[in-house]
């Protein structure tokens, strides 16, 4: 009998590694791929069959259902710094392929996403720059929260609800008509290099309305505005934060204190 291998190398095919590589791996594929302790080699070599399937193959309509396991597989593998970062940008491509409409991604303290906005944001605010329309206090919370140099301070993060309502509010004051910007010329392009090096090339996300869409990761000049803003929104709940993090009761609205005016 052909003894099992823990580790497997990180290639581009299936077809070099050892017997016992392959047996561990066609175990491991046979018992569901739930295993955690799993050399990573193997969740690489499934992963870039998902990859050829989707890109080369273009199997469309197979997005969502590869999307859910890649999720299920990060969830398992997601501690490995390579793997989580491949995976994301596949996941990025495939959600857009499932669902080509573009959607306002949901606020979270989350959103910042290795050295890149996530694609979802850059999408749906270059759709609004792209329609001529000023970014409402979500857009521009989304937008701060997603640059990869945002860390929100303890205060925002452990309250983060607080945070986006007291922001509103405070955003509203600052900006009545919204927070009008200037359309870059410069187009998202997203180009996909696969995981096993094995093809690469750009994606093609263009709206069936307007075209190729602004790229607002190439935008600096309000972004220090905003920054301004969410810190003093950030020093606003610094209290409650403390008094939060030391007391297990349920949040009070903060109605109260967004309602007091500010001058920033």
């Amino acid at each position: 009998m052909i003894p099992k291998a823990k580790r497997c190398p990180t290639g581009h095919h299936i077809s070099p590694i050892s017997p016992g590589a392959r047996r561990t791996y066609l175990e491991w594929l046979a018992g569901g791929r739930n295993d955690p302790s799993i050399g990573i080699g193997y969740v690489f070599i499934f992963f870039y069959g998902l990859e050829r399937r989707l890109f080369v193959d273009e199997a469309r309509n197979e997005a969502p259902a590869m999307a859910a396991e890649v999720r299920r597989l990060l969830a398992l593998h997601g501690e490995n710094y390579s793997f989580n970062g491949y995976a994301s940008k596949f996941l990025d491509v495939a959600d857009l392929m499932a669902n080509p409409d573009i959607s306002r991604p949901a606020l979270s303290p989350d959103l910042r996403s290795g050295y890149e906005m996530p694609l979802s944001v850059r999408l749906h605010l270059g759709r609004k720059l792209g329609s001529k329309l000023p970014f409402d206090s979500t857009d521009a919370l989304l937008w701060v929260l997603s640059l990869p140099d945002t860390q929100l301070r303890k205060p925002a993060a452990r309250c983060f609800e607080e945070l986006a309502e007291l922001w509103h509010v405070r955003f509203a004051s600052r900006y009545p008509d919204g927070l009008k910007v200037n359309s870059p010329r410069t187009k998202i392009k997203v180009e996909y290099r696969a995981a096993s090096g094995g093809f690469g090339g750009r994606v093609d996300l263009s709206d069936s309305e307007l075209g190729p869409l602004p790229d607002v990761a190439t935008l600096s000049a309000p972004i220090d505005g905003l920054r301004d803003l969410l810190n003093a929104c950030t020093d606003e709940l610094a209290a409650t934060a403390v008094f939060l993090g030391r007391n297990l009761r349920p949040r009070i609205p903060l109605r109260p204190l967004s309602s007091c005016p500010r001058r920033f």
